[in-house]
């Protein structure tokens, strides 16, 4: 075993105005072979480890280990394994076994599934990436921690792409299925994350699903059902993350029901964020940005959210220092006693632009809250405003106004949309200048004289190209 030394990092965080920093630091790795990626697990060492497998077992500091380690490749005459990747399995689901998982990771490259037709859920270690790696699932795999384990590290220059797979009940402090810290780049497409927990109730822990410090990149994926009991249930965001044509749904967190944002940049386009709670977990917390908690910068467009909760901040809470973009945004829906669609505490900036913000109520009570609550938000045209809150508001705004929305459903694309009416005071009433050319679902805009105001186009409809995001038996 390698013991490997404290890795500390400071990572901003915020409350209420309140700015502090927290050392952060990771556990002891267990290391069982020199390749680019490794087994980890602070509770569980991988079993060949604990027999004493070919690789060997070495304890010691840091470098002694390297040293001790590379005698050892050196005297077993082993080269550095190729990139080859793997195939996991020979056809039956009965081969896809934790050992074939863990055998295919070896040389990293490309990793695919032969586990038959049916689907197969196969519990796994800890896997830490130091290289470029990527894995298919082929729609059929889930890899489970077992609600023991994290999934994935990311190290600084290693690189993880996850296509058409799910990644269930990992769990750890800090990002309960992944990891990826400063250097690292995680790419997901057709993922699903679900059921996963960070579950520190420390300072500046959080990310049920994924923690982020490095590159993150996000697409046509459901982040689901997941928790941390202190920031961002799906997501911690401290790096660069972009987040596109994907759903963020019930999941929970002390703060930052979906997405805690601490520093860096976060884009979302075609994100359907809904269902997501800020709720007490442990740590005594408001229990702010049902949807979203920001303090950095902040770009969204054509996105929706609904019943988002939280005490403060429903859809959105913009702390202090945050820069907030919102182009062509549907909140509706959402529940907070102060702030039902968005709190702005003090944002440098926050701006709208055809966009809905609307139907908000308390969090336990069916009565309304205002939309917008806190200092004014800058309004930049073309929105339509459910009661009188958010801005005094331009010509072109259109305040006090029911957008007439349909109920949430699917309308085509990949998420989840509110479809205007038949008569919405919202068709035809957006601005055409920089909207964009597309709308949630990937239809063309506009579709008459004007773009629509909200996230979709009324009467156009999405290319035919569009699969449901995941596909169970």
């Amino acid at each position: 075993m390698v013991m490997w030394p404290d890795r500390r990092r400071q990572v901003r965080g915020e409350f209420s105005g309140l700015v502090y920093r927290e050392m952060i630091t990771m556990k002891t790795l267990v290391v069982c072979r020199v390749f680019g990626i490794m087994p980890r697990s602070p509770r569980l060492v991988h079993p060949a480890c604990a027999a004493g497998g070919s690789s060997g077992t070495v304890m010691g500091t840091l470098g002694v280990a390297i040293v001790t380690l590379l005698g050892l490749v050196m005297a077993l005459g082993m080269a550095a394994p190729a990139q080859a990747g793997g195939v996991v399995g020979d056809g039956t689901s009965a081969s896809c076994t934790a050992a074939a998982y863990n055998g295919a990771m070896a040389g990293g490259g490309l990793v695919t599934f032969n586990c038959g037709p049916a689907p197969v859920t196969i519990g796994v270690y800890t896997e830490v990436i130091t290289t470029a790696v990527t894995i298919d699932g082929g729609g059929l795999v889930t890899l489970s921690g077992e609600n023991l384990r994290q999934l994935f590290l990311v190290q600084n220059g290693g690189t993880l792409n996850l296509r058409n797979i799910t990644l269930s009940r990992g769990k750890f402090n800090s990002g309960g299925a992944i990891y990826n810290s400063v250097g690292g780049t995680v790419d997901l497409y057709k993922v699903r994350i679900e059921l996963s927990t960070a579950e520190s109730t420390l300072p500046l822990n959080g990310g049920g699903a994924i923690y982020n410090l490095g590159t993150l990149r996000i697409d046509q994926s459901f982040l689901g059902n997941n928790l941390a009991y202190r920031l961002g249930g799906a997501l911690f965001n401290s790096g660069t993350a972009t987040v596109r044509n994907s759903s963020l749904t019930s999941n929970r967190a002390s703060a930052g029901g979906a997405i805690w944002h601490s520093s860096g940049t976060l884009v979302l386009e075609g994100v359907s964020v809904i269902g997501n709670k800020a709720e007490s977990l442990g740590p005594a917390i408001p229990r702010e940005g049902g949807g979203i908690y920001s303090f950095a910068t902040i770009i969204i467009t054509n996105t929706t959210f609904r019943t988002n909760i939280a005490d403060t901040g429903g859809g959105l809470y913009l702390a202090n220092g945050s820069t907030t973009s919102l182009l062509n945004v549907t909140i509706n829906e959402n529940r907070a006693n102060l702030g039902g669609g968005i709190f702005n505490n003090f944002a440098t900036a926050a701006n709208l632009k055809n966009t809905i913000v609307a139907n908000s109520w308390e969090r336990n009570n069916p009565v309304a809250s205002l939309n917008c609550d806190g200092p004014s938000i800058t309004s930049q045209g073309n929105n339509i405003i459910g009661d009188g809150s958010c801005f005094s508001g331009l010509p072109s705004d259109k305040k006090n106004t029911n957008p007439l929305l349909n109920p949430l459903a699917d309308n085509g694309g990949p998420t989840l949309t509110f479809m205007p009416q038949a008569g919405s005071p919202a068709i035809n009433a957006g601005s055409n200048t920089g909207c964009p050319a597309r709308d949630q679902r990937g239809a063309s805009r506009p579709f008459g004289s004007a773009c629509d105001i909200g996230s979709v186009e009324f009467g156009t409809y999405p290319p035919s190209l569009w699969l449901p995001v995941v596909t169970r038996s």
